[in-house]
Parts: structure tokens; sequence; C-alpha cells
């Protein structure tokens, strides 16, 4: 079996990373060997990591009265230059309720316009040093805050309140460096190919649910500053990219 590529140049911009062109002739082919071409549409497939910048981290609110701490107009914190981000949702300590959500934002725009992505996948990292014990269901959720790099307490409410995809294996005793993966729910609308992918972690449970906790315990996990790159979170986006005519896949 042989692959040739032949045509116009490969129009998809992750292809491109990998072909500068697209284009050879067919003279040398052996008619003996390759009697038949067949000639049919080329489709990427790829899967490419976009992992968050400066911008993630999170915001909370702290209250002794359920429904203030999770549904106020501002927080009482906003962070995103610490080595971790907090998830709070089952945590009533000393009769104070705290919340945290955490913002998870990624530069996806490399992704071709006309794409269609199928499957994309939140990797997050256990920052270790937790509190409490047994597993928890964390959502990933909308983010409407207007900034890509800054949060502010005023951010507290941008979250989306429907989860776009759950994990409920979370553990309040993983150890640094455990990895979690979150499929998110219509990938081919939830991921921009245009700009900024702004998406969230939520504690499903309590927080997104409404339910006022009993417990005392929260999650860390690690950000873009970790010092070990290999623990910061990223987005596993795979997509395909329909032929146009311009390029095309020769198999014998």
């Amino acid at each position: 079996e042989m692959i040739a590529m032949v045509g116009q140049p490969i129009f998809a911009k992750e292809l491109a990373r990998v072909f500068r062109w697209g284009i050879i002739g067919t003279s040398f082919l052996p008619r003996a060997l390759f009697p038949v071409p067949r000639l049919i549409p080329l489709l990427a497939l790829p899967t490419t990591n976009y992992s968050t910048g400066s911008g993630d981290g999170y915001t909370g609110h702290q209250n002794a009265t359920w429904a203030t701490a999770r549904d106020a107009s501002v927080g009482t914190e906003a962070d995103t230059t610490f080595t971790y981000a907090s998830i709070m949702g089952d945590r009533l300590n000393a009769g104070t309720y705290y919340i945290k959500r955490v913002n998870l934002p990624a530069d996806t725009s490399a992704i071709d316009d006309t794409a269609t992505i199928t499957v994309a996948d939140l990797h997050t990292f256990s920052f270790g040093n937790l509190t409490g014990t047994g597993t928890d269901t964390f959502s990933i959720v909308t983010d409407t805050h207007a900034s890509n790099t800054v949060l502010t307490t005023s951010d507290y409410p941008s979250y989306g309140s429907s989860s776009l995809g759950d994990l409920a294996t979370y553990d309040y005793q993983d150890a640094l460096g455990v990895e979690r993966i979150n499929s998110v729910t219509s990938p081919n609308t939830n991921i921009s190919k245009t700009g900024f992918t702004k998406l969230a972690l939520r504690q499903k449970t309590n927080d997104l649910l409404n339910v006022a906790p009993t417990g005392d315990r929260y999650y860390l996990i690690c950000s873009s500053e970790h010092a070990t790159s290999a623990y910061r979170p990223y987005y596993a986006v795979t997509y395909s990219v329909a032929n146009t005519g311009a390029a095309f896949l020769m198999m014998m």
C-alpha cells in the first residue's frame, strides 16, 4: 500500500503545522504495482492539547447563611496567581459556609473554524494537602466573565447552573499529581474555535444543586502556575476537518 498527497496546499490550521504543502507528483507510481488508484477525501483527526493560561484561578464566597454564600452578586475573594485553585461546596466550618469555583480558560482559537469537534476532555491534577474524606462530584459549567486573564470578586456569579459534564471520582485523599478527567458534553458547541474556551468547575452535590452542606471538605487542583508542567490543567480536543476538494489521499 502506498499513500500520497495530491492537490492543493492543506487548508486546516492544525495540519499546516505538520505539512507545509500537500502536493506531490504522481508520475513515479509504478502502474504494474498500482494499476487502479482511488481518490478519497482527506479527513483530519488530530487530538491536540490546549493548556489553561494565566487566567485560571477561582472566586469564592463565605457567609454564615447558605443562600448568601451561594447566591451573592459579589464574592469575597478571587485569585489567578496561586499554584493551585480551590473547589468548595461541601464545607461548613465553625458556622460558616464556604464556596469556591474554579475558572479554566484556554485559548483554542487554533482549531480550524470549519472543524467538527467530537471529543473534549478536561484534565486536572490534584494539588494534594486536601481536607476531608470520601469522593465527590464536580461539574463542568459555562463561565461568562469578561476577561480571559483576570478574575475579580464581581465575577463570582458568572458560572453556569447546568452541568456540561460530571466526574464523581474526585477523592478528598488524592495525593499530589493524581489525574482526573472530565468529558465536556456537546464539545462542538462548548469548545471555541475562534477564541478562548471558558469553562469552569463547580462542586455539584451542594453548590450546583443548592443543598446546604454539613461536611467540611475542600479540593485543590494544580493551576497553570504550578512549577511541574505535567500537573497543569488542559483540554484534550479531538476534531475532524472535512475535505473541500483541495486535498486527497491516494490509496492503492
